[in-house]
């Protein structure tokens, strides 16, 4: 093998004569001290201090509300636009001692708010009527929450707090002496039973929309711990308080004004069937920017709730008002009995003549084909009654109407159907659980 290799020009070397390498001998020091084992940092969760947006502070000495499950752990982060308990929306979150706080608290008043409930879809008119009846500046921060059955503004602050009991739009105007997210403090629980202590005996009605809340073990709850503070709480009596749970959200609120303490509502003396509620004639009516230079015709008038909302805004407009059922046109003529310039005919407004109206806005609660009407001639009807009201108009001035119906087909065939008019989308709102829609019809140019 050696020689193969050889001749092949391989160098074959022994093993054994290959030095090996000597090996160092290990350095030994005299004070050698004890290797450590390594060890890595442990992690450690320590609270997030950073400042948050729009979040509640909490009270120290708040105790907890009942919640549906004792057991189910609650997201308490703060949400954007959320409210301070009894304040402002707070931009930072310090930590403060317990004692701390207490002391610098207990003695500062409670600041109240105010709390107004409205039809569903009704919260941004309703809006706009506070700015124009001067109880909330134009800039001022306005909280809507929505209800399955109602639209909520809480408002921290008002302009004018007298001015809200001039409001039509709003089913019921509530002062709110405490509001919070999660828990009632003590303090809150001594301001609202000293605020039911100077009414009187109350009833309390709760209202849940969330998950968060049960109405039956709030309801024990708020009870229990107002009667141990001296307040009189009763079932079966007329009169209420309320409190509001939206969510995490709660407000208490005390009724200032309801929709029938309104100026002029006092006058009406019967109810029809299918009677539009005033506050969403209200609603039209403040939409439909009624002046007292107006002359008004409702062509389907019924129990006249429409032509006594324009009437309210605009005392000195004239009123023209037609029903088709004799029935409707009397409840009309008592309702608005107390109005010198109306006029109420029985009769269909389609054959009527009018010279000389002069009609400058029409305000119309449609048929919507439920209760009065048919689906099957609503665009006819819508139709006829938009061009009736051209016939109507003053030729020197600008005509205008506001319509409510629930048939959105109809209203747009009626309107393909006049194409010297533009129409508009003013807003929706759910009346007896039937989303309607409110629609500006004004002529073109």
């Amino acid at each position: 093998l050696e020689a193969l290799l050889a001749g092949a020009g391989v160098r074959v070397v022994d093993p054994s004569t290959i030095a090996k390498p000597k090996k160092k001998p290990p350095q030994i020091t005299k004070a050698a001290a004890p290797s450590k084992p390594e060890t890595r940092p442990t992690k450690t969760h320590t609270k997030d201090t950073r400042p948050r947006r729009s979040s509640e502070t909490k009270s120290n000495d708040s105790r907890p509300l009942p919640s549906r499950s004792a057991n189910t752990a609650t997201d308490t982060r703060p949400k954007k636009n959320s409210l301070a308990s009894n304040g402002n929306p707070t931009t930072e979150r310090k930590r403060v001692p317990r004692t701390a706080t207490a002391t610098v608290t207990e003695d500062l008043p409670l600041k109240a708010g105010w709390l107004l409930q409205c039809p569903p879809g009704l919260s941004k008119t309703l809006q706009r009527e506070l700015n124009y009846i001067g109880a909330i500046a134009r800039d001022q921060k306005v909280f809507d929450r929505l209800q399955r059955n109602h639209d909520l503004l809480f408002i921290g602050q008002a302009k004018d707090e007298t001015a809200f009991e001039k409001s039509r739009v709003a089913e019921m105007v509530l002062k709110c002496p405490a509001y919070g997210r999660y828990k009632i403090s003590k303090r809150q629980l001594q301001v609202m039973a000293d605020a039911v202590k100077e009414l009187g005996p109350r009833r309390l009605v709760v209202s849940i929309a969330g998950r968060h809340f049960n109405r039956q073990d709030l309801s024990r709850y708020l009870v229990r711990e107002l009667e141990e503070r001296g307040a009189v709480m009763e079932d079966g009596i007329e009169d209420e308080v309320w409190m509001f749970c939206i969510d995490q959200d709660w407000y208490f609120g005390l009724p200032v004004k309801k929709a029938r303490d309104a100026d002029g509502r006092e006058a009406r003396e019967e109810e029809r069937r299918g009677s539009l509620p005033p506050p969403v004639a209200a609603a039209i009516a403040f939409a439909s920017m009624v002046r007292n230079d107006d002359i008004v015709l409702d062509p389907t008038c019924g129990s006249g709730t429409l032509l006594a909302e324009a009437h309210a805004f605009a005392p000195s407009a004239h009123l023209i008002g037609f029903d088709i059922d004799p029935s409707a046109a009397k409840i009309a003529k008592a309702n608005l009995k107390h109005v010198i310039e109306s006029d109420i005919r029985a009769g269909d407004v389609r054959q009527a003549k009018l010279e000389n109206a002069n009609v400058t806005l029409t305000l119309a609660n449609l048929p919507f084909g439920k209760q009065f009407g048919s689906k099957t001639t609503n665009a006819e009807l819508y139709t006829d009654l938009i061009r009736k009201s051209l016939e109507f108009r003053d030729p020197d001035r600008p005509w205008r109407g506001v319509f409510l119906t629930s048939d959105d087909e109809a209203f747009a065939k009626a309107a393909r159907a006049n194409p010297s008019v533009a129409v508009e989308t003013l807003f929706k709102v759910k009346i007896r659980g039937e989303l309607a829609s409110v629609y500006r019809v004004s002529t073109k140019g």
